[in-house]
This record gives structure tokens, C-alpha cells and sequence, in this order.
């Protein structure tokens, strides 16, 4: 159960509220659409696969980053499109 809260936090900070902060930083600073819609999905995108590697190799939780990689990967169908939407 704390394995899923926890997972369902890192999730929840990579795909909403980095790219909501993101979305704020773009308003402020009065991007142009284009530049705005690239930062947001850079922001949104899902968890890197060589996290995996970096954390089998020093000795972390390879199991549990590749479970985070997957469902970040899946989950961010949905974010991408939604956050771009909102530029």
C-alpha cells in the first residue's frame, strides 16, 4: 500500500503539478503559443527509461522504477494532450 501512495505521488508531481507549474512560468514570463506548448510538454512528458538503469546500477529499486516508468508512460496519453490543450 505505501509502494502505491508513494508511486501515485511521484506520478502526480510529474504529470500535473510540474506542468502546472510550467503552464504558470509560461503565462508570467508571456511565451508565444509555440515556445509556451513546448515547455508544458516537455514538462508533462513521462519519467526517462535510463532512470531504470541508473537505479539498478546503484543499487536502488530497479522494480520499482520500472513500475514508475510504465505507468508515467501510460498516464502521459492522457496529461500530454490535456496540458497542451491548456497553452
Amino acid at each position: 500500500k505505501r509502494t502505491l501512495m508513494l508511486a501515485g505521488w511521484f506520478i502526480a508531481v510529474k504529470l500535473a503539478a510540474m506542468p502546472l507549474v510550467a503552464l504558470v512560468l509560461v503565462r508570467v514570463l508571456e511565451l508565444p503559443p509555440v515556445p509556451a506548448q513546448i515547455v508544458v510538454a516537455y514538462a508533462a512528458l513521462p519519467t526517462a527509461p535510463a532512470a531504470y538503469i541508473l537505479a539498478s546500477r546503484m543499487g536502488g529499486d530497479g522494480a520499482f522504477v520500472a513500475m514508475l516508468i510504465s505507468m508515467t508512460l501510460i498516464a502521459s496519453a492522457l496529461a500530454l494532450p490535456f496540458w497542451i490543450a491548456l497553452v
